[in-house]
């Protein structure tokens, strides 16, 4: 009788500690992040903030010649004023995106000309980091034919140790043998059900 209750206790003990694993419980894996292991999607906004600020710069100043001129009329002025509203509320946006120097991460930033997508090699790309607003990111990293290399849908997002419960990250998976990355699609679903959806060329 005493030799079949240690069994069991033995076999409960042992399940407890593989549960316990599974679960997180058990030993922590370091993650280690690199100049090119890693992407932000806070960076990804900003530059596709950027880009349609300079768009809008360019159009400003096109209205402004035409009122120069004495070519405009209402409609060029409301367009006018339209597009410096704009330009503001998309400058304000930048500032309200969560840098990780602000929470005091010291994680290598990438090589110019990155973080901008721009002639950067995604071929080492480990994961995606957002702020922790993020519920639910959908990534899509497209190839110059428009084929998908890398991304998903990612929805398990966890707490990166170190940032004050302020950043998020997940695994990001990309083909290792792949062509350039040329576009990159991004929807964002936030706790407060806000959805974001932009694109980076």
């Amino acid at each position: 009788m005493k030799t079949k209750l240690l069994i069991a206790s033995t076999f409960v003990l042992l399940l407890t500690a593989c549960i316990k694993d599974y679960h997180g419980g058990g030993q922590e894996e370091e993650i280690i992040f690199t100049e090119k292991n890693y992407i932000y999607e806070g960076d990804l906004y900003r530059i596709s903030l950027e880009t349609e600020i300079e768009e809008l710069d360019m159009t400003i100043q096109e209205l402004e010649d035409i009122i120069a001129n004495n070519q405009g009329n209402e409609k060029t002025e409301e367009q006018l004023k339209d597009a410096n509203v704009q330009r503001n509320f998309l400058k304000e946006e930048i500032q309200s995106i969560v840098s990780l120097e602000q929470v005091g991460l010291r994680i290598p930033p990438p090589p110019p000309p990155c973080p901008s997508p721009r002639n950067c090699d995604f071929s080492f790309l480990e994961y995606i980091l957002a702020d922790s607003s993020v519920q639910q990111l959908e990534i899509r990293l497209l190839g110059k034919d428009g084929k998908l290399i890398g991304g998903g849908t990612i929805n398990d997002l966890e707490s990166l140790p170190g940032s004050k419960n302020q950043i998020n990250f997940s695994n990001l998976v990309i083909s290792k043998d792949t062509e350039a990355v040329f576009n990159i699609q991004v929807k964002v679903i936030k706790f407060d059900q806000t959805e974001l959806n932009y694109s980076v060329n």
